[in-house]
């Protein structure tokens, strides 16, 4: 992968300023540098350098060979997060979360798409009626803001072409940190300081065919935006307004 955590502070760094800071691998002697290890975005494992020594070569990040720690950029793209049946719901609030979501889905639309350039409105509606079917809104530690980061994991992205060009090339795939392996994991098993990896994949040559770890290409880690809601109201084309108040006309009142 192209980026990793810093060796010690949670933010991205290429090889390139990874080597900036720490020096290459090897001193003017021809002796292996010690260096403190950069660490993998999804799984926090340390990361090793590949390809930094040539010149044509654009160097990556990579984990230890033979690794048997559990890594989510390891596993198929075909391999989605699973909405399990919350227990103990609070139905009142669930409702008030739905209602508010809703009223809010500009700003959610506009976050989801800073993330997935073209995405396209009916895959907004499409997640959100996906949310409606597995009671989503009824897991109880559920915040609003968290709603537009689980609707990017719950499905891909593929590429979009129009007109014979491409407007998105890659497919796209996003994954929450190792800890999180169901969406229930993302209350349990982190205290709100969860990240989220963009893994960006080359198509499949096969049709149909969903991209795995082979067609990884590289990651991104992109920041986590908790205040959005607190925003001026995004304007948004008369087309997708059209589209959501066409798929939910009662939660919005036409």
């Amino acid at each position: 992968m192209r980026e990793a955590l810093h060796p010690t502070q949670n933010r991205p760094i290429t090889v390139i300023e990874y080597i900036k800071l720490f020096g290459p691998r090897l001193d003017q002697y021809g002796n292996g540098n010690r260096r403190p290890f950069a660490r993998c975005p999804a799984c926090n494992e340390d990361m090793h350098t590949k390809g930094e020594a040539s010149s044509e070569v654009e160097g990556i990040f990579s984990h230890k060979p033979n690794s048997t720690v559990y890594c989510p950029l390891k596993q198929s793209a075909a391999e989605p997060y699973q909405l399990l049946a919350p227990t103990n719901p609070n139905l009142v609030a669930a409702q008030q979360l739905q209602s508010s979501f809703i009223l809010h889905w500009k700003y959610h639309w506009k976050l989801l798409r800073s993330y997935v350039p073209f995405a396209d409105i009916s895959e907004f509606i499409g997640l959100i009626q996906y949310a409606n079917q597995q009671k989503l809104w009824q897991y109880k530690n559920l915040q609003e803001y968290e709603i537009p980061y689980i609707f990017l994991v719950l499905k891909d992205f593929p590429p979009i072409k129009s007109k014979g060009k491409w407007l998105r090339k890659d497919w796209l795939r996003f994954w929450f940190d190792s800890r999180v392996r169901s969406i229930d994991d993302l209350w349990i098993k982190t205290t709100g300081d969860w990240r989220i990896v963009k893994a960006i994949y080359a198509t499949p040559r096969s049709k149909g065919a969903v991209p795995g770890v082979s067609q990884l290409k590289s990651t991104e880690i992109p920041s986590i935006k908790k205040d959005f809601l607190e925003e001026n109201e995004p304007n948004i084309h008369s087309y997708q307004e059209a589209s959501m108040k066409k798929a939910f006309p009662r939660e919005l009142g036409t």
